[in-house]
């Protein structure tokens, strides 16, 4: 009995005066594979946004049907009429400043 509850005091004496230098650590470590995982997510992001617009910019239109084309070469801008003001549609956000609900006919 004696040398049970020596030996609990023993451990808590050890744990209570190494609890800092253990806490450190494991927070350390976990900051590290937090930055690690927070650096290849981006990379894998820009990767996969890149693979996105090449797949997405290059398009076959009725002109063109046999060789995709980047679509900012066959875009035309328009003037779009909104109830007598006229909006000059150069970039998708002229449009949208307008409303976010938009039907165009």
């Amino acid at each position: 009995m004696a040398d049970e509850k020596f030996f609990i005091d023993l451990s808590a004496k050890l744990i209570n005066n190494n609890v800092e230098k253990i806490l450190k650590k494991i927070v350390s470590k976990s900051e590290d594979q937090y930055k690690k995982l927070s650096s290849l997510i981006g990379i894998a992001f820009k990767n996969y946004y890149k693979s996105v617009l090449n797949n997405h910019l290059e398009v076959k239109t009725i002109l063109y049907s046999r060789k995709p084309v980047n679509l900012y070469r066959i875009y035309v801008d328009l003037t779009l009429d909104n109830n007598g003001s006229f909006v000059k549609a150069k970039k998708i956000t002229d449009v949208i400043n307008i409303s976010n609900y938009l039907i165009i006919t």
